[in-house]
């Protein structure tokens, strides 16, 4: 098992990668949803991916600070007993939406934002060298010869 603060160094460089394609997503997810209500729908696909990508840019901006200060000391902590998978990843990404009180459009939003980028955060994190099922597969190296140091 790893320590806390190597797997906070993890969670922190993959958190490099998943915040702005998390956002990406998130935001292409929107804007993709945002064509099934009449109300404020931008009318074709283009406008409405045009509308997700406006809404990644904040969202990525909005989003550093507790990405950085709750998500991934949270992960870590997890990671260091061993219980980081992608249910405790997007538990930890719905999490923040219990913030925003009575407005269930931001509710939505936090938890599509939240849990795209703490998926991705977990799957770079197990993606890395090291981790179980992943790595060099020393199955069809050949073994050295008796004596070989």
């Amino acid at each position: 098992m790893e320590t806390f603060s190597r797997n906070l160094a993890y969670a922190c460089l993959a958190l490099l990668g998943a915040l702005p394609l998390g956002c990406l997503l998130g935001g292409l997810l929107s804007g993709l949803l945002s064509l099934l209500l009449p109300q404020t729908s931008p009318g074709t696909l283009l406008g409405a991916l045009g509308f997700g990508l406006v809404l990644a840019i904040p969202a990525f901006l909005v989003g550093l600070l507790p990405a950085f200060l709750y998500g991934a000391p949270a992960y870590a902590f997890l990671a260091s007993r061993g219980r980081a998978n992608y249910l405790t990843a997007t538990l930890i990404g719905a999490a923040p939406a219990v913030l925003a009180g009575n407005d269930p459009a931001v509710a939505a939003m936090l938890s599509l934002f939240g849990i795209a980028v703490a998926s991705l955060t977990h799957l770079f994190v197990s993606l890395r060298p090291g981790v179980r099922g992943h790595g060099s597969n020393n199955s069809f190296k050949p073994t050295p010869p008796r004596g070989a140091a």
